[in-house]
């Protein structure tokens, strides 16, 4: 074992004292020798001989090295790695990629949260611009082994998650159709399990990136219909990630959904109607309405803070009306949650499914105000006829 190696391992130990000494020689190992620090990390990371937590620690803690909380913090860490030498910096990636390949699943983990880190430092300065071309080569290439496919995949939802937060917008939509073709690729149906669910994933990060294609009617055709296959898989796991496309969908392109909504809402109204589909699943086809009808109560804000002013409505406050369009078919599915109580359930704050409907019933009142009553005053009188019943209307004397 290498002198990294046992410093990892005391690092990730259970002695406390040991434990602070190992911190102590890394921080300080990063601070006076920074080019040794981040390739040994690497080759710590990358070695098959080494122990699989040690190579997990060596991940963790080369991804800390390039880890930032805030746009100053990045612009530092961009410094850092700008300045490790061009072979130093070769050698590491190098590293991170074979690793991101490899069949040991803590190492890879590891190697590619790595990779997503130096991708957000190097893409937006247009360094490693083939990055993402490879990484949807790996993908598609059929040859590719499935554990290396999914690290692939992987490795884009973290690019593009990482992206996200550090505002990579421009940097990483000139990447987004290769990172589409990957994922929808790697969504296929004869696709292993793990590889179409860590597609899923992935999807549900890159679509906030996908702007173009869901500007193009065809290839937002293409890419809802490969959403709403994967809604229908057998897998749990694929199906929640589908739903939670479907709701990052109406956050991010509501505008673009109008010829996919009729669909949408019988996928959604179907599953929250099954009482045999599991409830974090069901929960995301009611969070679809509930995004929806939140930009729809944005852009009747816009339109009344305009009305206001004595403007004209921004072009950004043109609503589709889906909800208002929906209400009539869409309150019964909704009211229907609220009877779902679970009375064995402990945690009387818990979210379930009776909560988020009456949220996005909620929701829909705010978004199309009294259009909401005729498709809730039934059901309400007919709750208040049954209580009356089960109390004993006829009243009795004693």
């Amino acid at each position: 074992m290498s002198e990294l190696s046992a410093v990892l391992a005391a690092a990730g130990g259970a002695d406390a004292h040991e434990r602070q000494r190992a911190e102590a020689h890394l921080a300080a190992m990063s601070r006076e020798q920074p080019e040794a620090y981040v390739l040994g990390l690497a080759e710590e990371l990358a070695s098959d001989d080494r122990p699989p937590l040690v190579r997990k620690l060596a991940g963790i803690v080369l991804k800390n090295a390039f880890r930032a909380r805030s746009a100053q913090e990045q612009a530092a860490l961009n410094e850092r790695w700008a300045a490790l030498s061009d072979a130093t910096r070769a050698q590491v990636k190098m590293a991170v990629w074979d690793t991101m390949q490899s069949p040991e699943r803590l190492a890879q983990q590891g190697a590619v949260q790595v990779l997503a880190k130096i991708a957000n430092i190097e893409l937006p300065a247009n360094a490693w611009p083939e990055l993402v071309e490879q990484l949807k080569n790996a993908v598609t290439n059929d040859d590719t082994p499935a554990h290396a496919r999914t690290g692939a995949l992987e490795a884009i939802g973290w690019i593009a998650e990482d992206g996200a937060k550090l505002d990579a917008w421009e940097a990483l939509e000139a990447h987004s159709n290769d990172m589409l073709t990957a994922v929808v690729y790697g969504l296929r149906g004869e696709e292993a399990e793990p590889v179409r669910a860590e597609a899923a994933r992935a999807l549900y990060h890159v679509i906030g990136f996908a702007r173009q294609a869901f500007a193009a009617e065809q290839d937002r055709a293409y890419l809802m219909g490969v959403v709403f296959e994967a809604t229908r898989a057998e897998s749990d796991q694929v199906r929640l990630s589908a739903f939670e496309c479907l709701v990052q969908v109406a956050d991010e392109h509501y505008e673009h959904i109008s010829d996919q909504i009729t669909q949408i809402y019988q996928i959604t109204t179907a599953c929250i109607a099954n009482a045999d589909e599991h409830e974090d699943i069901v929960l995301q086809a009611i969070e679809f309405w509930t995004a929806v009808a939140d930009r729809e109560l944005e852009k009747v804000e816009l339109a009344d803070e305009a009305e206001r002013l004595g403007l004209d409505p921004p072009a950004d406050a043109a609503s589709h009306h889906f909800v208002r369009d929906a209400a009539e078919h869409l309150c019964a599915p909704m009211l229907a949650t609220l009877l779902q109580q679970d009375e064995d359930e402990d945690d009387e704050d818990a979210w379930n499914v009776s909560m988020a409907g009456a949220t996005c019933l909620a929701r829909m009142a705010c978004a199309i105000g009294d259009a909401i009553v005729p498709h809730v005053l039934p059901f309400a009188h007919a709750k208040m006829h049954e209580g009356a019943a089960a109390g004993g209307g006829g009243g009795g004397g004693g």
